[in-house]
């Protein structure tokens, strides 16, 4: 639900005093600015009813969503040019820690089913924001085999990185394009070729980042 933190008072009320319901299956996020964990509240059973409280502001917006079995992430670049449009081949994102993940196209067996839906729905999210640009929409997906929206970046992103090898037309040639009023290249957009790579984030990754051939190996036997 989407509300006033009175509003998400009284439903979170409902459910503390639920005997068939747990507080720690919700999660209370800020329904402006929010991003990466910022504004992001994950609540606990040993909670009391004022911790809950002290949580919110009756006037500003929150939104209450309840906890999924995440099985797989995957992006999805989307590009929107006027009446052009075209949307990258979803990654297949596995995080190895906070700071590297593994991104692989096309996806893996069990997911490549679902691979034209994703796009459909990834279209669908950039399309609802009514304006050019470029778009980096991340996209979970629960053990039901359903999607759910979980990010969307209106710029260059990380789940877009592997276009800068894989693709004929990377996602900063095509945000070029849009600010630039070009034209999409047709005989550009569609040349995609199998690729797996590794995202470090930051500069003061003190973990181990050498690239891990096994994890390639599972991934080149799951789907190449």
């Amino acid at each position: 639900m989407i509300g006033t933190g009175e509003e998400l008072l009284n439903a979170l009320k409902k459910i503390y005093n639920r005997l068939d319901d747990k507080i720690s299956n919700y999660v209370i996020k800020s329904a402006l600015s929010g991003y990466n964990g910022s504004g992001v509240n994950v609540l606990k059973d040993e909670y009391i009813w004022t911790d809950i409280v002290n949580l919110v502001n009756l006037e500003t917006k929150y939104i209450l969503e309840e906890k999924i079995v995440i099985k797989d992430e995957v992006g999805v670049m989307v590009v929107i040019n006027g009446s052009e449009y075209h949307v990258y081949e979803p990654v297949y994102m596995r995080l190895e820690c906070e700071q590297l993940v593994y991104l692989k196209t096309p996806l893996h067996k069990e997911i490549i089913h679902l691979n034209d839906k994703i796009k459909d729905m990834a279209l669908k999210i950039a399309q609802s924001y009514k304006t050019n640009g470029l778009f980096g929409i991340e996209l979970f997906i629960d053990k039901k085999d359903e999607i759910h929206i979980n990010e969307v970046s209106p710029r260059p992103h990380n789940s877009g990185h592997h276009t800068m090898d894989n693709c004929k037309m990377r996602q900063y040639d095509a945000l070029i394009r849009v600010l630039t009023c070009s034209k999409l290249v047709k005989s550009e957009i569609n040349i995609e070729k199998p690729c797996c790579m590794m995202n470090l984030f930051g500069n003061d990754f003190k973990g181990h980042y050498n690239l891990d051939l096994n994890i390639i190996k599972e991934f080149r036997t799951s789907g190449f």
